[in-house]
């Protein structure tokens, strides 16, 4: 099972740290946070694009995908709008750049004057045109991320990214699991794998709770650590893990960072799995 480093929990450090840190304690890859100072896609010059590609060459990490900041396609001002999209074909062209085949694309709610059903169709609308976007660019998929309730109200569960894949209708646009949705909506996360099938091509390796969007070092929750890898394993799934933690470890995120694989590792060896 590959583990993969997400930046934005050192997000206080050059993206440099980042990279080392995640070679020292033996991360398989990188997910990159697309924010500052890490990799803000319209600062992002030639040389700032060489030094990603440098550090990952360097440390022999690939980057296997790439999230981006908190830009969102449900603003009603156009000008908003527009600058999202404008961000987030920036980042389309950056992760063909850094070599990054994902991109992480979530649907985070931005105001509770409008019905799901006006935010389901217009987050449709604005990922067909990203998606038209993505299929110009080669090597790039974008992956639609669920969230936990208090993030997003559109997509939450397997059966919305379902849908949602139905009506895009790309080949440029996948899925990933993130194990914090499901618990916290109730859902088995079995059936991201029942439902997607090879179109689930990413997964937040995190453990949570049932009641707030933490996302959590794999043992600090309410998940069967131990059972959720082996159902990983049992349907063949053989993409990233990316361990995503939230502001609970970002006193001592570089030992967090530690703890976590570490747990990881743990984890895997008692069902008979190994990383890498």
């Amino acid at each position: 099972m590959k583990i993969s480093f997400f930046t934005n929990s050192l997000h206080r450090w050059p993206i440099e740290k980042s990279f080392e840190i995640a070679s020292k304690f033996g991360y398989d890859g990188i997910e990159i946070w697309g924010g500052r100072p890490h990799a803000y896609a319209p600062d992002m010059r030639p040389e700032d694009i060489q030094k990603i590609n440098d550090l990952s060459a360097k440390y022999k990490l690939p980057i296997v995908s790439f999230e981006p900041d908190m830009a969102c396609l449900l603003w009603r001002d156009e000008r908003w709008i527009e600058e999202s999209m404008e961000y987030f074909r920036q980042c389309i062209d950056l992760c063909k750049a850094i070599h990054c085949p994902y991109m992480v694309m979530a649907a985070l709610q931005c105001s509770y004057e409008y019905t799901t059903d006006e935010d389901w169709a217009q987050f449709i609308k604005y990922m067909k045109e990203l998606a038209a976007y993505s299929e110009s660019v080669d090597g790039v998929t974008m992956i639609l991320e669920t969230v936990t309730p208090w993030e997003g109200n559109i997509l939450i569960r397997s059966d919305d990214v379902v849908r949602a894949l139905k009506e895009i209708n790309s080949p440029k646009v996948k899925a990933m699991l993130d194990l914090a949705a499901p618990l916290t909506v109730g859902e088995p996360s079995s059936n991201y794998f029942e439902r997607l099938g090879k179109d689930l091509v990413h997964v937040h390796l995190v453990d949570c709770k049932k009641d707030v969007e933490d996302h959590l070092i794999l043992g600090d929750g309410e998940l069967p650590v131990e059972e959720v890898l082996s159902m990983l394993d049992s349907y063949g799934y053989d993409g990233y893990c990316s361990i995503e933690l939230f502001d609970e470890y970002r006193t001592e995120p570089i030992l967090f960072n530690q703890r976590a694989i570490r747990a990881v590792r743990q984890a895997l060896e008692n069902v008979g799995l190994k990383q890498g």
